[in-house]
C-alpha cells in the first residue's frame, strides 16, 4: 500500500529532489516521489520518522 501524500517523508524527498536539481550521484533524473518503488518510500518513511523521532526526544528532554 501506497503511504499518503504530503507526509513528512514525501515532503523530505521532494526536498532533497529539488536540493541536488532533480539528479541522482550518477546523473540520472530523480522521479516523482509517486514514481518511487514502495520499499524506496517506506525508507523515506523511517528516515523521516527517525527524524521526527529525534525531534519529540529533544523538545521533551530539553536538547543534546
Amino acid at each position: 500500500m501506497a503511504p499518503e501524500p504530503h507526509q513528512p517523508a514525501q515532503t523530505a524527498y521532494e526536498a532533497y529532489v529539488e536540493s541536488v536539481g532533480g539528479r541522482a550521484f550518477n546523473g540520472d533524473a530523480l522521479p516523482d516521489w509517486e514514481a518511487l518503488p514502495a520499499r524506496i518510500q517506506t525508507a523515506w518513511h523511517a528516515a523521516a520518522n527517525a527524524l521526527l523521532k529525534d525531534q519529540d526526544h529533544n523538545d521533551v528532554g530539553g536538547g543534546s
